[in-house]
Order: structure tokens, then C-alpha cells, then sequence
């Protein structure tokens, strides 16, 4: 590092009035350092002496120099950033608007506007659409709940607001039985288009309240035999928090449905092979064992 910033330092001299040749300079020191002795002195203390030299020098570099000026050239940075993102997204929304061109996250947009705003197409479409059902809603990401709420309205109670006097849909009153969502707060990860647990949260609670609806906990398991449903219950419930955390939902223990239950397990395959040969092993042995079972007459293909 000391190279790097010895080889930039020559070729930015003349340039050191400006932050950003700073910020770049000391972008190098940014890090944890980790000092290596290998040809500094022979004797221990002298190696010990440097080397506690070098890290204080170092240390109160990073600590009173490098770290406050890079904060405040990120925020000054940031600033500008997200002030030209802002500015190139109105500009990209304004030229679709133009060409009469609209993308997935404007009819979002604009159709949560106009339930918003305008009570008469509101009302409309709450009479076309009487009831929803919404399921995998733990995908559903802010902008296309409030259309739903909007949508599930109960015209006939006062509406929400905020403290702003902004229409709030998070507490719109609910037309019973208007709105009917099925979800698995395990299986949110969407977040990356904005999906998260916090929406599916926000629902949940407001079902929670009798006086909303209701939520009703879905544990039977039809898909996997009894001793698969008690190894994963084994092995979650210390993946899962007892109660529910902002970004992690609590353990929920499945059930299985025993009613047809198949012989079956949980199996493991043990290898004594390179990386590389894995993959034809598991394959192999796995056919040689549906196999013999078959020829056995213990089960039969359509079993596995």
C-alpha cells in the first residue's frame, strides 16, 4: 500500500487542491493493515519497536485523518449522486410519457395514484373487483399493497389520514371479506424489487385486529412424508427466532399429514472422491439404489 500511494502521491502532486485526488489517496489507507516483519531487523525488540512505531503512526492516521475526511467527501458525493439520479429519473419518466411508452414500475406507480386520488375510478373498480385473492404475498412490495388496499376499501367508513392530511392506506377501513392473501414470510426474497418482510408484516398485523379479519396459520405439510417434515423441524428451529425480528420470521413447525404416508427419510450420501467427480457419484449411486429397491419389489419408480 505504501508502493501504491508513494506511485498515485508522484502522479496526482500537481493536483492536490482537489477533494476527489485526496479522497483517491486516502481511499488507499481505508482498511484494516496488517504489517509483516519479514526483512525489517533482526532483533526481536528492535522488529517489535518499529512495528509499534508503524502501527501508532498508522492507527492515528486512519483514525483522526482518513476516516472523517472520506465520510464527509461520500456525503458530498452522495448528494450529488443521488440528486442526478433523481433528475435522470424524472427525465426517463417524462421521455416514456412522450413516446407514450410506459414501463412495469409506471403502471404500479400510476395506478396507486390514481386509486388514491381519484374516488370516482376507486369506487368503480371496487365494484368490478369485489374480492382478491392474493397468493405468494410475501412478494408483494409496497406499491402494489396500497393498490390492493385501495382496491378493498370499505367506501362506506371514513378514510384514513395521516398526520400530513395525506390519505394513509395502510389503515384504510376494509370491506369484510374483500381481501383474502396467502403468504410465507420464510420465502420472501424479493427484496432486491423492494418485496420485503416489513410489508408482509404490516398486513399481518392489521388482519391480526378481530375487528379487520383474521389469520389463520397454514402447517399441514402434503408435500413431504413424516420423517422428512421432523428433520426440518429439527433443524430450523435454531435457524429461526422464537418471535418474530424485522427481517426474520419465527420458527413455524410443520405437520405432517400422515394419512398416506410412504415409507421414506431422510438419507445421506457419503463420497471418498475429487470435487469434480461428485456430481456423476451422486448420480450413480443414487440410480443404483432406486434400482435395487425396484428389482427388490420393495417399491416401485413412481415411489421416489
Amino acid at each position: 500500500r505504501a508502493r501504491q500511494f508513494r506511485g498515485l502521491f508522484r502522479v496526482s502532486q500537481n493536483r492536490l487542491d482537489r477533494p476527489s485526488v485526496i479522497a483517491t489517496l486516502f481511499e488507499i489507507w481505508d482498511c484494516k493493515y496488517k504489517i509483516v516483519q519479514k526483512w525489517w531487523a533482526e532483533p526481536a525488540a528492535e522488529k517489535k519497536r518499529l512495528r509499534d512505531l508503524i502501527e501508532g503512526l498508522h492507527g492515528d492516521f486512519h483514525t483522526n485523518v482518513v476516516v472523517p475526511y472520506l465520510a464527509q467527501w461520500r456525503q458530498y458525493v452522495c448528494r450529488l449522486s443521488v440528486t442526478l439520479l433523481i433528475q435522470a429519473r424524472e427525465s426517463a419518466g417524462a421521455e416514456r410519457r412522450r413516446i407514450n411508452s410506459l414501463n412495469y414500475g409506471d403502471l404500479l406507480n400510476l395506478t396507486a395514484r390514481v386509486l388514491r386520488e381519484n374516488e370516482e375510478v376507486r369506487r368503480t373498480l371496487q365494484q368490478k373487483y369485489k374480492y382478491l385473492l392474493v397468493d405468494e404475498f410475501q412478494d408483494t412490495d409496497p406499491v402494489q399493497a396500497e393498490i390492493l388496499f385501495w382496491l378493498a376499501e370499505d367506501s362506506a367508513s371514513s378514510v384514513a389520514m395521516t398526520n400530513e392530511g395525506q390519505l394513509d392506506w395502510r389503515t384504510l377501513p376494509l370491506r369484510p371479506g374483500a381481501l383474502f392473501v396467502v403468504g410465507d414470510p420464510k420465502q420472501s426474497i424479493y427484496r432486491f424489487r423492494r418485496a420485503d418482510i416489513d410489508i408482509y408484516n404490516t398486513v399481518r398485523r392489521r388482519f391480526s385486529d378481530p375487528t379487520v379479519g383474521r389469520v389463520v396459520p397454514l402447517t399441514l405439510n402434503f408435500r413431504s412424508v413424516p420423517q422428512l417434515c421432523n428433520w426440518a423441524n429439527e433443524v430450523f428451529t435454531s435457524r429461526f427466532p422464537a418471535e418474530p425480528t424485522l427481517y426474520a420470521p419465527r420458527f413455524a413447525p410443520l405437520d405432517a399429514d400422515t394419512s398416506n404416508s410412504l415409507f421414506g427419510g431422510v438419507y445421506t450420501i457419503t463420497h471418498s472422491c475429487k470435487a469434480q467427480e461428485i456430481q456423476v457419484q451422486d448420480a450413480a449411486k443414487i440410480a443404483t439404489y432406486i434400482r435395487s429397491e425396484v428389482d427388490a419389489g420393495r417399491r416401485r419408480f413412481s415411489d421416489f
